[in-house]
């Protein structure tokens, strides 16, 4: 089957897609080189619609509807304009630099992306080849492939195994949410909470301070629990001196490594191990039933 390589490329705050003309000889090694990432990255996986709060174990997969970026993508295939792409110009590399490798196997059916990295667009200037026992200059600009997919597109959704690299490609600013200072702002103003300085708090809120809030804000453990009610569960679970009631508040401290601590265990993501009781923090979790 003809493979179409191309690339998505970024062009200001936009992307473009950028046809890569193979010969019929390449086309079957890319053909094979992609399915063959394709089954490595499905098999035996199960799909989990992301939560945007833990991380996918190995036979698992997350799934979110596709971003508008990926949607140029489908746009292209669903318009059956592939062969009216412009061509891949490396020399114009600083001007439209690749984003994503992709194809489809077929026929736009489900489309393979690989993520690329400037370490895969080798320039003229620094790059050496092996020629009968001698390097010599690269004189033409060159990339490589991937050794493995950053995500599958098919049926309306997205698949994809690490958050981090799809950030690379895609904006996933809707799938993980932050707290806003705004939002730190009505933390704040919960009645069954009392930040000591909440503009301190906004100055040494991280991103994992501000996942927290985020989520609290969207929870239900700050209404249905008094702050003394909350003191006597971290006490019950070994955590005696964590959290501090006042006027019937739970106090926030300055400290961001304190602050981190109450907020983890406020959204269920601190617990002492059973068997070594070392107090561990999550960064993500996933309802095991």
């Amino acid at each position: 089957m003809p493979f179409n390589l191309f690339a998505l490329c970024a062009r200001d705050e936009d992307y473009v897609i950028k046809r890569i003309p193979l010969n019929p000889t390449i086309q079957n090694t890319i053909f094979n080189i992609f399915d063959t990432q394709k089954e490595n990255f499905l098999r035996n996986r199960t799909e989990t619609p992301f939560s945007g709060d833990w991380k996918p174990d190995d036979d698992e997969i997350l799934t979110i509807p596709v971003p508008d970026e990926a949607q140029t993508i489908l746009n292209m295939y669903n318009n059956e304009s592939t062969i009216l792409m412009p061509i891949l110009d490396l020399n114009e590399f600083n001007d439209f630099p690749i984003k994503a490798l992709f194809g489809s196997v077929d026929n736009g059916h489900t489309i393979l992306v690989q993520k690329f990295s400037q370490s895969q667009y080798l320039s003229r200037k620094f790059s050496l080849f092996l020629d009968n026992s001698t390097y010599n200059k690269l004189d033409t600009p060159t990339i490589s492939l991937d050794s493995k997919l950053l995500c599958v597109i098919s049926d309306g959704i997205v698949k994809f195994d690490n958050f981090s690299n799809m950030r690379c490609v895609f904006d996933m600013k809707g799938y993980y949410q932050e707290a806003t200072n705004g939002d730190i702002d009505l933390f704040a103003a919960l009645p069954s909470i009392c930040v000591e300085n909440v503009e301190n708090l906004k100055t040494i809120a991280n991103q994992n301070i501000r996942k927290r809030i985020h989520n609290l804000l969207r929870s239900n453990v700050l209404n249905d629990f008094s702050a003394t009610e909350i003191c006597n569960k971290a006490q019950e679970h070994g955590f005696e001196n964590l959290i501090t009631v006042q006027n019937d508040k739970i106090a926030l401290p300055n400290d961001a490594k304190e602050i981190i601590k109450i907020l983890c265990f406020l959204d269920e993501k601190l617990y002492r191990g059973v068997f070594s009781e070392l107090v561990i923090m999550a960064n993500s979790t996933k309802n095991a039933e």
